[in-house]
């Protein structure tokens, strides 16, 4: 999108902050939340194998702690939030990989494209029974943040129950064998970044990873808006 076409549209919906609603104006930080969020924030941002099921991934990374504020912002997103929250979480996502980003007119424009990392992303499939999908919003504001194509090559396979609501165990049980490829020409010998919103057990993004690699990828790393350290988050 052209950067005067978006300052109109922010002036008809001006942006606001992803976690708590206010409209920020020319701001692309909240006063409110920044102190809060400052400290959710993962540094570094990699997550280790030794808390998250996440063997077939090359890397894994996210933004926040599942926890408290952060929290409360991924499930105001997924739950079909205001739609500018996918360009300020693609943008958070963006800087892990080295984008610089100013202030222009309350919008975050990039000033430097970092070395592509990856050839191509892809969002985690969502159910079929979504019309709103977070995971490819994310995809498709990391692509335009840095440069990389994105593509829906992943679906979901029926008869699977939800994830939300199981245990760990549960979670990574259901996970096995509830993804498959819908075209494997886009993924074949391509470096993928995998996008989602939230890492809990690892299993679902695993599975994704399992697939894709089975498709040919050459490799798989993740990157996602929070991840649930269980057995510390809930304190």
């Amino acid at each position: 999108m052209k950067p005067a076409v978006q300052r109109m549209l922010d002036l008809v919906y001006p942006p606001r902050c992803p976690f708590c609603g206010q409209v920020l104006g020319p701001l692309t930080e909240c006063p409110d939340c920044a102190a809060q969020l400052h400290r959710l924030v993962l540094r570094p941002p990699h997550l280790p194998e030794t808390e998250f099921h996440i063997d077939n991934l090359g890397r894994a990374a996210a933004l926040y702690r599942y926890k408290g504020l952060a929290r409360g912002g991924v499930l105001r997103f997924k739950k079909g939030g205001h739609p500018d929250a996918a360009r300020w979480f693609g943008a958070q996502m963006a800087t892990l990989f080295g984008c610089d980003f100013a202030a222009a007119y309350g919008t975050m424009q990039a000033e430097r494209l970092p070395l592509a990392p990856a050839d191509l992303i892809v969002p985690a499939p969502s159910s079929h029974r979504r019309t709103w999908q977070p995971a490819r919003l994310l995809a498709i504001r990391l692509s335009r943040a840095t440069g990389v194509p994105w593509q829906d090559v992943l679906k979901k396979m029926p008869g699977r129950e939800p994830q939300e609501g199981l245990n760990g165990k549960d979670r990574l049980r259901n996970a096995r064998g509830a993804v498959g490829v819908v075209r494997q020409q886009p993924v074949a010998g391509r470096r993928i970044l995998l996008v989602d919103d939230v890492i809990t057990t690892g299993g679902t993004a695993n599975e994704c990873a399992r697939v894709l690699l089975q498709a040919g990828a050459l490799s798989v790393d993740l990157v996602c808006i929070a991840a649930s350290f269980p057995g510390r988050d809930d304190m």
